[in-house]
């Protein structure tokens, strides 16, 4: 008897009519473990590929001209300017980076202007600034961002109901930006405020920076 593969068995029988040769098929028993066996040794190759293929890195959507991270100054960089541009935006949108300070970074890099639905908002804010240079003289407001030696950008989150009365809410950044150099954001206010009072934050810092009381 010879031993073929996949369990066949090949019998030969001389006679004097000539050689015969008979061939057996497996039993079912027999069929089944080889079945197993392949199954077994297909599993460890696919295996061994998922281990031996490199996993590509995701790669996380940014803003096309968006920067990796935003850079930071320091609001001491505007003692002696006094061009200084206004600018309310409503975003919800957390960067790539996860620092929502790239938000106002982005909308002063691309020349946005606030939108007449943001109004109130920029009135709340207008009106403490105001005072600011009533009083002081020590900045003036401009229309064209471009002309700006910095930028008050004001990101609108919600509403706030307080009693009878509406109070927007949101983050307050001055952000400085002179192509071709980065935007820098100079100052921030330390968490969600409402817009009267990060107005009146930003003021008592400007005064700070200006020797003023």
């Amino acid at each position: 008897m010879i031993k073929l593969p996949l369990g066949l068995s090949l019998v030969t029988n001389d006679s004097a009519e000539g050689t015969q040769d008979r061939y057996y098929l497996p039993s079912m028993e027999t069929l089944g473990c080889i079945v197993t066996l392949l199954f077994k040794r297909l599993i460890l190759v696919a295996a061994t590929l998922l281990i031996t293929v490199p996993v590509q890195p995701q790669e996380t959507a940014r803003h096309p001209n968006s920067q990796s991270d935003p850079v930071t100054g320091s609001l001491d960089e505007i003692r002696g300017k006094r061009r200084v541009h206004l600018l309310v935006i409503r975003s919800n949108t957390v960067d790539a980076s996860g620092d929502p300070a790239q938000v106002a970074v982005e909308a002063v890099r691309e020349g946005r202007r606030t939108e007449r639905r943001f109004r109130y908002t920029y009135a709340t804010i207008g009106k403490k600034l105001n005072k600011y240079i009533r009083e002081y003289q020590g900045i003036s407001g401009v229309s064209d961002p471009t002309q700006a030696d910095y930028v008050i950008v004001f990101n609108l989150l919600r509403y706030r109901r307080i009693l009878n009365s509406v109070y927007p809410e949101g983050e307050m950044f001055v952000v400085s930006y002179s192509p071709p150099a980065p935007a820098r954001v100079l100052w921030r206010t330390e968490k969600e405020m409402l817009a009267d009072d990060a107005a009146a934050k930003l003021v008592k810092a400007l005064k700070g920076v200006n020797g003023q009381r």
